[in-house]
């Protein structure tokens, strides 16, 4: 079957004008009301950026700036003076008389002394570290809660040592 089209040329120029032009203002429409969409949008990440990043209420003026640097500056300054060489002297040394079958659990070294605390399965265990430990160190001190138990002891050493 085929299609007749009895309109006159120029009808069917103007129809074809038409239907461009209404495409076109579709189109043009489409566009601004995804410019408006993106705008919009893009306007709303700004505002909730700026009420996360910087809270009104928290704006650090130029003075409390410079007091935070100086209390980071002193807290540099305080792992800088820390006396590396001295401590991982002493742990080459525990680590060295520490037997296989003790483990780690906590060591604290302050100056002039260490708190240990460690974990063995059997006393005679602990009690073979403990010997070796006063062999390098002038005072190892056991509590006697230390022997209660016979198997899976927890135990705690204090060591005093040399500053030197």
């Amino acid at each position: 079957m085929r299609k007749l089209n009895l309109l006159p040329q120029a009808e069917k120029k103007n129809l074809k004008l038409a239907y461009i032009n209404r495409l076109i203002i579709l189109s043009g429409a489409g566009l601004i009301l995804i410019l408006i969409l993106i705008l919009s949008g893009l306007f709303a990440l700004k505002i909730y950026l700026n009420q996360k990043l910087i809270p009104t209420g928290q704006k650090l003026g130029l003075g409390q700036l410079e007091a935070k640097i100086a209390e980071l500056n002193k807290q540099i300054s305080v792992v800088e003076n820390f006396n590396l060489n001295q401590y991982s002297s002493i742990l080459t040394k525990l680590n060295q008389q520490t037997l296989p079958e003790i483990e780690w659990e906590n060591l604290q070294i302050t100056e002039g002394e260490i708190q240990f605390r460690g974990h063995a399965q059997t006393r005679e265990q602990m009690l073979e570290f403990e010997k070796e430990l006063k062999k390098i160190f002038p005072e190892v001190i056991s509590p006697i809660s230390n022997l209660i138990k016979s198997s899976d002891l927890d135990f705690t050493f204090n060591i005093s040592y040399d500053k030197d």
